[in-house]
C-alpha cells in the first residue's frame, strides 16, 4: 500500500470513499472543511489507486492536530472491506499501520473518532493513549413510529403531550434563529461555538448540499420558541444546534427534537445522533429519549506541543 497526501483534484474521490466507509459522516467531507474556513490535509492509504483508508488531519490556530469545533468525528476511515470478520480486521490493520507511519511524524495529535471505528490497538502499540466518551444514538431503522414514543421516558412524554399546542414547523430563514440560539447561549455564560459569520457560511454550505434541516416551535402568537438544528449525510442526522427561549413553556425542547427524530426517520435516515454530551445534566436529558450509549474513542499522544496548548487554554478561560 502507497500513503500519500491527497491533492484538491483527487478530492471527490474522497468524498464518494467518505460516503461508501462503515464510519461515513459529513464532518470528513471536504465541502465541509472548507466551509469551517479550516487548515486541512488529507493522507490517504491506497492501494491500485483505489483508497483503502484515510485521515483528515486539521489544525488549530496554535497549530496543534485535533478536531474542529462543529467537527465531532474524525479519525480513521476505512474501506468497506468484505469478508469475515478476521478478513476485515486485518485489512483495517494494515491501513492503520501504514497510517501510523505518517501519523508518528506529526509534532501532535488528538482526535475523537467515529463510533464505528473499533480498534485502537495499533495506536497503542505505537504508544498512543486512549479515553472513551459517549454519545447516544437512535437506530431509525429499526424502530417504528409508535416505538419511538414507546422509548421515551415517562415524564419525557407528558412534558411532550403539555406542549402539544405549539406549532412546529420548518424555519427557512437562519437568521431568524440566531437570537434564540445566542440568548440560549448566553444563559450558560458561553458564547456560539463559532463566529455568526463562520457559522453563516457553514450552513450556506449545508444546504447547497441539502444537509441541514432547521426546525422551530412557535406559540400562539406566531413567536419562535425554540429553534432545532440537524445536520445530516445519507445516513446520520446530528443534532448540532439547539436553543430555546426563556420563557417558553415546559417541554417545548423535548416536543420539538421528538418532530426531529421524526422527520429523521420519515427522511430516510438510519441514525439520529444526539452529539453527546460527557456533561451530566445534558447526558441525562438526552437519555431521557431512549438512545443507544455508544462509545467512541478519543487518541491522544503526549507531546510538548499538547502541554503547551493545554496551558494557553487556561490562560485564556
Amino acid at each position: 500500500m502507497t500513503v500519500t497526501t491527497l491533492h484538491e483534484e483527487a478530492f471527490d474521490q474522497w468524498n464518494d470513499f467518505v460516503d461508501a466507509s462503515p464510519q461515513c459522516s459529513l464532518f470528513a467531507k471536504t465541502w465541509y472543511l472548507k466551509a469551517l474556513d479550516i487548515s486541512f490535509e488529507i493522507v490517504v492509504c491506497s492501494k491500485k489507486e483505489v483508497i483503502k483508508g484515510g485521515i483528515v488531519l486539521t489544525k488549530d490556530k496554535w497549530g496543534y492536530y485535533i478536531n474542529p469545533v462543529l467537527c465531532k468525528y474524525l479519525g480513521i476511515y476505512f474501506f468497506p472491506f468484505e469478508g469475515n470478520a478476521y478478513t476485515v480486521e486485518s485489512r483495517q490493520r494494515e491501513v492503520q499501520i501504514a497510517l501510523l507511519e505518517h501519523i508518528n511524524q506529526l509534532n501532535s495529535f488528538e482526535y475523537t473518532f467515529h463510533p464505528n471505528y473499533l480498534n485502537w490497538m495499533p495506536f497503542e502499540r505505537a504508544g498512543f493513549k486512549q479515553t472513551t466518551r459517549y454519545t447516544y444514538i437512535m437506530p431509525l431503522a429499526d424502530l417504528d413510529e409508535g416505538e419511538v414514543i414507546s422509548n421515551l421516558n415517562g415524564r419525557l412524554r407528558n412534558k411532550i403531550v403539555k406542549a402539544s399546542s405549539l406549532d412546529f414547523q420548518e424555519v427557512t430563514d437562519f437568521s431568524t434563529a440566531m437570537p434564540v440560539l445566542e440568548t440560549t447561549y448566553k444563559r450558560q455564560g458561553l458564547d456560539l461555538p463559532i463566529s455568526k459569520s463562520r457559522l453563516k457560511n457553514l450552513i450556506q454550505a449545508l444546504n447547497r448540499h441539502h444537509a441541514f434541516q432547521l426546525m422551530g416551535a412557535y406559540d400562539g402568537q406566531k413567536q419562535l420558541q425554540a429553534v432545532l438544528g440537524m445536520f445530516y449525510d445519507h445516513r446520520t442526522a446530528y443534532l448540532i444546534l439547539n436553543g430555546v427561549e426563556e420563557s417558553a413553556e415546559n417541554g417545548v425542547n423535548e416536543a420539538l427534537i421528538l418532530k426531529g427524530i421524526h422527520w429523521s426517520k420519515q427522511k430516510g435516515l438510519q441514525i439520529f445522533d444526539f452529539e453527546g454530551s460527557m456533561i451530566p445534566s445534558i447526558e441525562s436529558f438526552y437519555r431521557q429519549f431512549g438512545g443507544t450509549l455508544t462509545p467512541y474513542f478519543k487518541i491522544w499522544k503526549d507531546s510538548k506541543q499538547r502541554t503547551l496548548r493545554n496551558l494557553k487554554q487556561k490562560i485564556i478561560s
